[in-house]
């Protein structure tokens, strides 16, 4: 199970911060920035590694689908609400 997920996620990890990391040199070692644009690119692309680390882990782990279909199909703001205000 942690090999079929390890695979995606770190793929996911160097695609994600290398460019960052390698804007961030880039910067310090030559004086000079990247584009804007790129910049602009560099800096979300770490952000979007959170986000892809949920979808490898739903697509890989079939426990958490269970439980994830489970709370949209109950109603997950009825749950938070119960969690927040017990009714005795």
């Amino acid at each position: 199970m942690a090999s079929k997920v390890l695979v995606p996620v770190m793929a996911a990890y160097y695609t994600c911060w290398t460019p960052c990391m390698a804007a961030m040199i880039y910067n310090a070692v030559s004086g000079s920035s990247v584009p804007e644009w790129i910049e602009f690119v560099v800096v979300w692309l770490p952000t979007s590694n959170g986000f892809l680390n949920c979808i490898f882990y739903f697509w890989v782990n079939r426990n958490f689908r269970r439980k994830f279909h489970l709370k949209i199909t109950t109603g997950i703001v009825g749950d938070i609400v119960s969690d927040l205000c017990p009714a005795g």
